[in-house]
């Protein structure tokens, strides 16, 4: 049985009303997506699908742990991610993204892959920066080696030449 397949849901026999879904995201998931951000994980997902007559309304929880590298010493860790969204469905002649949270798609559809929006979801929960977090003592755990290389280069390069220059031009 192809894996992505239990990410596409038949929402035409469904009756109006809340439908739920749970989905386990892990390495086998992120393999499906060229040059994606994260290899693996262990998340999560319910979805809550709300069939109206002339619309659908996904809400996604997203909980869980990602394996993600630290941007300060190149290590991998454990990040936390939680995320909660909605995407609103509605039917029309043609298909088009009407805003990040509505979409429309054709009249004569009858089910809906969820996949790209809960891999769009998972990276939208990354924070900007990924750093190791402090342990409970406020330590960090980043490499120490490469922590050590970063002090080593900072003391190097203190300041710029060039910088120096400007900064007599001021004083006169």
């Amino acid at each position: 049985m192809d894996y992505f397949k239990e990410f596409v849901i038949p929402f035409k026999g469904l009756k109006p009303g809340g439908h739920n879904f749970e989905f386990e995201i892990t390495k086998k998931f992120f393999d499906h997506f060229d040059y994606s951000e994260l290899e693996t994980g262990e998340i999560g997902v319910d979805l809550e699908l709300i069939r109206e007559e002339n619309m659908l309304t996904l809400v996604f929880d997203i909980s869980g742990f990602a394996k993600v590298q630290c941007d300060r010493c190149g290590d991998f860790f454990r990040q936390e991610i939680t995320n909660h969204k909605t995407l609103y469905i509605k039917f029309g002649p043609e298909a088009f993204e009407e805003s990040d949270e509505i979409i429309v798609i054709s009249e004569k559809e009858y089910e809906i892959d969820v996949s790209q929006y809960i891999y769009e979801f998972i990276h939208l929960s990354l924070p900007y920066r990924k750093i190791h977090p402090r342990d409970e003592n406020g330590n960090e755990q980043c490499n120490p080696e490469v922590l050590k290389k970063i002090e080593e280069y900072k003391k190097e390069s203190s300041t710029d030449p060039r910088w120096d220059a400007l900064k007599k031009l001021k004083k006169d």
